[in-house]
């Protein structure tokens, strides 16, 4: 009889270099879900302002609608990392061991992720 093998079998949080790799990038999320915003509203109010001194009604209006859909842009990608993190916690819900857990903590909180490089084990 065949064996197949299971998500078990692969001990997903001893996987140092795994680790790693969400831990890096739960670092650039963090990094994007600020910066990104930031910059798609900055953009924003300096083409309204733009428009506001050059006091034209039509580019004034266009300018706020730019404006608001890179704020409704700024707050999706903002909450992309929530997403992402919340699919994972129903993929890990499915089986009760919860083999995701670590991966899951190192991206969501990548300063609090313990890789312990001597044996990649991953401590709480």
């Amino acid at each position: 009889m065949e064996k197949f093998f299971t998500l078990a079998d692969f001990a997903i949080c001893d996987q140092s270099g795994l680790l790693k790799a969400f831990q890096i990038l739960g670092y650039v999320l963090v990094f994007l879900k600020i910066v990104i915003p930031i910059l798609l509203i900055g953009l924003g109010s300096f083409e309204l302002g733009k428009a506001v001194l050059a006091s034209d009604d039509k580019a004034i209006k266009v300018a706020i609608s730019a404006l608001v859909k890179k704020a409704i842009a700024a707050i999706i990608i903002f909450f992309i990392p929530y997403a992402i993190t919340a699919v994972m916690s129903l993929v890990d819900g499915v089986n009760k061991v919860k083999t995701f857990d670590c991966l899951t903590k190192c991206l969501k909180e990548p300063s609090s992720c313990k890789i312990n490089d001597k044996d990649g084990i991953f401590s709480e």
